[in-house]
């Protein structure tokens, strides 16, 4: 409508900072005419590539609301605010629930700010780096370590290697404390010979103690 296409990164990323909360003033739309069967013509209004990316804004935000009304039909306005929507810090209608555990205890659960998710950057890989050659083993295992402990799966079979192994480094045999972080996760059979990336391949050691490994079976 308005000749704007957001079909770059560059151009994504300079609309999204163009958005606003505050003073938004939709542009007048575009008018245009589709021919009906019965030879007359349906006007049809066409926004600009910034308005509709604020009616999608919009659009998620009510979306609370809209679910609030239908299921509590018969309430007021009022009563839905007060039930469904709290103040936290600086944000006001902030959408919340309770959530019960396993002891009966009642905790309250928030939607999220999606200003509040971190932006992970993942590091691309190394140009050079062949899985097939055994010098480039510590460097394949230290970034799949990165990666899981980006995720929650991730963390879920890290912590799972952890309680098999009592909390312990098989290599020394200390405990693997958590302000020790990172870790570091070492295949027994190597990638590059073949080894999986399963349960019973895996071990969670401390950097030094991994490293060690490697220095020792490359000579």
């Amino acid at each position: 409508m308005d000749g704007v296409l957001w079909n770059t990164p560059e151009a994504k990323s300079e609309a999204f900072n163009a958005l606003r909360r505050h003073g938004y003033q939709p542009q007048p739309l575009r008018r245009v005419y589709i021919p009906k069967s019965n030879g007359k013509q349906r006007p049809f209004g066409i926004p600009t590539m910034a308005d509709r990316a604020m009616q999608a804004l919009y659009l998620l935000g009510l979306d609370p609301l809209r679910w609030c009304r239908k299921r509590q039909r018969k309430k007021s306005w009022e009563w839905i605010r007060t039930k469904y929507f709290q103040r936290v810090g600086n944000r006001d209608w902030v959408f919340t629930g309770v959530i019960r555990d396993r002891d009966g205890h009642v905790w309250p659960i928030r939607l999220m700010q999606a200003a509040g998710v971190k932006v992970l950057r993942w590091v691309k890989i190394r140009s050079a780096a062949n899985p097939y050659d055994p010098t480039w083993e510590p460097y394949l295992e230290s970034r799949m370590t990165w990666k899981m402990g980006h995720t929650l799966a991730g963390r879920g079979r890290m912590e799972h290697l952890w309680k098999n192994q009592a909390g312990q480094c098989l290599v020394c045999r200390q405990p693997l404390q958590v302000d020790e972080q990172p870790w570091h996760i070492h295949h027994r059979v190597w990638r590059c010979y073949g080894g999986q990336g399963t349960f019973d391949n895996l071990e969670l050691l401390h950097v030094n103690c991994h490293r060690q490994i490697h220095a020792r079976e490359r000579h």
